[in-house]
């Protein structure tokens, strides 16, 4: 049997009213590109983070599992559209395996469509039904996707919930067998028709049954799937340790050697099945990864063992509950049998069998065996059993804990030894701001600073403009910060952020300050001309107006390096929330006034890119020197995935 690799509309439809609970009204954060798709970044309405995994052709569902995220393909553009867009809903089209986002951005509802059939796209498309964008272009037969034209959905089958009986006969009479026609004809899962309809009435022929049968189909098909979406019961179907199916049901019958895991959502039972997949399927690798992957094999086993210890016991102690007068009645009668006539006369008591050397004996309730002690009370027999389920279960918690552990530690050395195959060579990127100290703000805004008096002198009198933003430090000796403003007025939060280059580019870090007030004001304020009879040094400047302080400013930088598209990087610096909240940015340090030297922070900086798997060409100790202030501390490493 081989394991099942995609959802089916069956799956669809649950996930998509799982997600919509979940998502709507959420704020799309991020998004990226992973493996086999892009990996959705939410904020929910409560304020959570969640993410959302989105392979076309093959899965969409809420993960926990957040493995290697990149910049690769068209997510840049997703991303235009996507980023701070509101999640209005979650559909699936018709009873089909495609999913419908309903997002809203800048007042135009925006449809991000995941197709989950054999070569699906994902694709965003505006008002108008054009693609605005899509992880890849298409060409075929039945239709075209590629951006600027209209969009297109695969060809599909009408939802069979909205066809009448005469429809259904008609769709069903073109095709040999029942079944065939159910699965070819009307578009439902084969495991679905398997499920509901019995196998001699799967192979009859169509022409053979009267309406009033295919009625009886048609209504128990239906009520099948309306009572699934409402109340699913989602299960794994694990085969010898390793993931055969997935359901967002308890199928009848289970493979001979197989077990059933049961899960809280659909959602969680897709991410986990996907991740036993992958996982059973990865490639040897190292000694570690190996050795990690038997012992949670091994694992695996023992669970499935307990989830179907628990479900055996539970079972027995539902019919031992409903039929407690009956079962106490025979516990009676053996007792009476034993103390008076011997063991022989228990088989006068209706049971299945019994051990004398034990003083047990079994009988059977409903297909059901319960073993029962002679010599313990029937209540006390009933409540020992039901502890002895709660241990189990704490078992079962206990265990799911070790497998999740151990497939974090798998995933985690299959990376790194992929990561020891695999680096990729990025090349620097050059800019002319680059020559200066430099950020682009949270707004968007560039601000570029002299590194000595000379710069300064270049900074303002080359692209100081009347309308710009002029920043220092209140304090002799600093660089002289401009903020272009290209005739917007930048919030405070830009203001702080340059004004945080600007105390920390100073002469207060030498002198090891921990907080400088800064000012700002228009470039209009700015003349390099003093007043008659003075003179201004290089890289001074004469402030004519009123001044305006922003106070308080920790001296307190990061320096970090930042990877675009996958192919260049360029070393960055800000404050530490500023490059935190930069996807791009992989690694940076936190610096204080401290006691290291500049070279000294390089070392330990570029010690720690070591162990990523990025090659970055050309970068020297020289090129963080530039970004390090001074003397400093190394208050925080910051590494991401």
């Amino acid at each position: 049997m081989k394991p099942k690799k995609s959802l089916s509309s069956l799956d669809v439809a649950v996930v998509a009213s799982e997600l919509n609970d979940e998502l709507s009204d959420g704020w799309v954060d991020n998004l990226y590109s992973i493996n086999k798709g892009l990996l959705l970044k939410v904020r929910s309405r409560d304020g959570r983070l969640k993410h959302v995994v989105l392979e076309p052709g093959v899965r969409a569902n809420l993960t926990s599992r957040l493995g290697s995220k990149g910049l690769a393909g068209r997510v840049q553009v997703f991303r235009r559209f996507l980023r701070n867009a509101r999640i209005k809903a979650v559909n699936q089209f018709r009873f089909e395996r495609i999913l419908v986002f309903e997002v809203l951005k800048s007042g135009s509802m925006v449809h991000f469509i995941i197709e989950l059939i054999p070569r699906g796209v994902a694709a965003l498309i505006d008002e108008g039904g054009k693609v605005l964008v899509s992880d890849r272009d298409i060409s075929v037969k039945d239709r075209v996707v590629r951006p600027g034209i209209n969009y297109s959905y695969p060809p599909t089958f009408p939802d069979p919930r909205d066809l009448g009986l005469n429809e259904w006969v008609s769709r069903l009479m073109n095709y040999g067998s029942l079944g065939s026609g159910l699965i070819k004809g009307l578009g439902f899962p084969p495991e679905v028709v398997n499920e509901v309809v019995e196998e001699g009435l799967r192979k009859s022929r169509v022409s053979d049954l009267s309406e009033e049968t295919i009625s009886l189909i048609r209504s128990r098909l239906l009520g099948f799937i309306d009572e699934v979406i409402k109340n699913p019961k989602p299960v794994i179907i694990f085969c010898g340790g390793k993931p055969l199916s997935f359901h967002p049901f308890i199928p009848k019958e289970i493979p001979d050697g197989c077990g059933v895991s049961e899960y809280g959502s659909m959602n969680e039972a897709i991410d986990n099945y996907f991740t036993q997949l992958q996982l059973s399927r990865a490639p040897e690798g190292g000694a570690e990864s190996l050795k990690i992957k038997n012992t949670l094999d091994k694992a695996l086993r023992d669970l499935g063992g307990l989830r179907e210890r628990v479900k055996e016991l539970s079972e027995v102690l539902n019919v031992f509950k409903v039929k407690y007068p009956f079962v106490e009645g025979v516990w009676g009668c053996v007792n009476e049998k034993v103390k008076t006539v011997g063991w022989e006369g228990v088989k006068e008591c209706s049971v299945l069998g019994y051990d004398p050397s034990k003083g047990t004996f079994t009988l059977l309730v409903e297909d059901k065996e319960i073993r029962l002690r002679v010599n313990e009370d029937v209540k006390k027999q009933y409540v020992r059993l039901m502890k002895e389920l709660g241990v189990l279960r704490r078992k079962v918690e206990k265990a799911e804990e070790s497998v999740k552990s151990l497939e974090d530690r798998l995933r985690k050395a299959l990376a790194e030894e992929e990561e020891r195959r695999k680096v990729v060579k990025v090349v620097k990127k050059v800019e002319w701001f680059h020559q200066f100290h430099w950020l682009i703000t949270s707004g968007g805004y560039l601000a570029i600073g002299g590194r000595d008096a000379q710069q300064n002198e270049k900074v303002v009198s080359k692209y100081l403009g009347a309308e710009d933003i002029f920043i220092h430090a209140v304090i002799h000796g600093g660089s002289a910060f401009v903020l272009k403003t290209e005739g917007r007025f930048p919030g405070d939060k830009d203001l702080r952020e340059v004004a945080v280059m600007a105390v920390s580019y100073s002469k207060g870090w030498d002198e090891g300050v921990g907080a400088l007030d800064a000012f700002w004001v228009w470039g209009k304020q700015v003349s390099k001309s003093p007043p008659p009879g003075q003179y201004l040094p290089k890289g001074s400047f004469m402030i004519y107006g009123r001044k305006n302080l922003i106070k308080g400013v920790e001296l307190r930088v990061s320096v970090g390096i930042k990877v675009l598209d996958g192919k260049y990087y360029e070393v960055v610096s800000g404050p530490e929330e500023r490059l935190l909240n930069d996807d791009d940015v992989i690694a940076y340090v936190t610096l204080v006034p401290g006691s290291l030297k500049p070279s000294e922070v390089s070392k330990e900086f570029i010690k720690g890119l070591k162990g990523m798997n990025y090659e970055f060409l050309g970068l020297q100790e020289s090129d963080i020197v530039a970004r390090v202030p001074g003397p400093s501390d190394i208050i925080r490493f910051q590494v991401r995935d």
